[in-house]
């Protein structure tokens, strides 16, 4: 087998004596290994941590921008017909799990009944051949598409953000559910599983610290501003309202003359610890009592150099995100200290634009435009 390209070598730990250890990367659902200081490109917890640690990107399969990071470093092709690596970066696709699926079906890794999709329904076609419905491989099987069909509608909102759901999305539904409905002890009702996977994702974190809540579904990206400097920004996803972590970081920091405060300290730890310099809070949640799906944006900097951009990033995101004045305004919050008086909050109207959008527009405006 032909190793691909090691995207970091020894060279880097020359003080190292213990032999190189190779570490091969299958990328989803991102497609650019981050810069890590002083060990190069790898990747946060592993390759910091442990000397010598080669790594080899062996595929990629991802659906947001296209960060060029895999066509620069190239992935050779193993030198085995049983296996080729896809390097498949696909934008407008709403899912990454619908081109993981769409990929497993297309090498015949995962066989079945063929199925078109009539007004969003999965329709069966006969594919000639009869089947056990409840063999021990059905329920199996079954249960992993349940898995795979639990990531699809979670990112599309049960197939109902237009703007996001592809035909590669609709396709993988309908083969997901053809094999959902072959095991007939499962007594399959889409909205009802869909419920279910959202009261499992709203109450996640729960019992989670504030900094494992902030990081739970965190990234980070480092962009050139200017020759031999970068900005770094990080931008931390919560399935929860603002209202319900301002008070965690009260309850954690009892010390704090309000919640607010306990808020803006909280942050600014976590910014800290990551040596960010513009960091965002972006909530995604549904609201009671209609369960109006709602997002609200957090955007701080830590950085004062780059503190002339968050008027710029504002004028911006009105237009493109809808943002307007959120739960707390400036003035609620300019005496909470020099954080809270560089940060801005605002309610996000526009709902179909996650962090697929939202990280791109921050970085631009952020780099000013580089």
């Amino acid at each position: 087998m032909k190793k691909s390209r090691d995207l970091t070598s020894s060279d880097d730990h020359p003080e190292s004596t213990q032999p190189g250890l190779g570490l091969n990367v299958f990328m989803v659902d991102w497609n650019a290994l981050p810069t890590i200081q002083p060990h190069g490109i790898g990747i946060d917890g592993i390759s910091d941590k442990a000397e010598d640690i080669s790594i080899s990107v062996v595929g990629c399969i991802d659906h947001h921008e296209d960060e060029g990071f895999i066509s620069k470093h190239s992935i050779p092709q193993l030198e085995t017909e049983t296996f080729a690596e896809p390097q498949c970066i696909q934008t407008g696709v709403g899912s990454c799990t619908s081109i993981i699926v769409r990929e497993l079906r297309n090498r015949g890794w995962w066989e079945g009944c063929n199925s078109s999709t009539i007004d969003g329904t999965a329709k069966e076609i006969s594919h000639g051949e009869t089947r056990d419905s409840n063999t021990q491989d059905t329920v199996y099987e079954s249960q992993a598409a349940q898995l795979a069909l639990a990531a699809i509608l979670a990112d599309t909102a049960n197939m109902t953000a237009e703007s996001k759901v592809s035909d590669v999305d609709r396709e993988a539904v309908a083969f997901l559910e053809n094999k959902i409905n072959q095991c007939t002890s499962i007594s399959w009702d889409r909205d009802a599983f869909y419920t279910c996977i959202m009261n499992a994702k709203s109450s996640s974190v729960d019992f989670l610290t504030v900094d494992e809540t902030l990081g739970r579904d965190y990234k980070e990206w480092v962009d050139p501003v200017r020759p031999g400097h970068n900005v770094k920004i990080g931008i931390c996803s919560v399935v929860k309202p603002l209202s319900w972590l301002f008070e965690k970081c009260g309850s954690e920091n009892p010390e704090k003359s309000c919640n607010e405060a306990a808020f803006f300290k909280s942050l600014e730890a976590f910014s800290l610890a990551r040596d960010l310099d513009v960091v965002a809070i972006m909530t995604a949640f549904s609201a009671l009592p209609e369960d109006e799906f709602q997002r609200e944006l957090v955007v701080t900097i830590l950085n004062d150099e780059y503190s002339s951009k968050l008027e710029d990033f504002k004028n911006v995101a009105i237009t493109d995100l809808g943002i307007e004045e959120g739960l707390l305004n400036q003035e609620d919050i300019k005496d909470l200290g020099k954080i809270a008086g560089n940060s801005r909050i605002w309610r996000q109207c526009d709902v179909t634009k996650s962090r697929k959008q939202v990280a791109p527009l921050m970085r631009k405006i952020f780099t000013g435009g580089n």
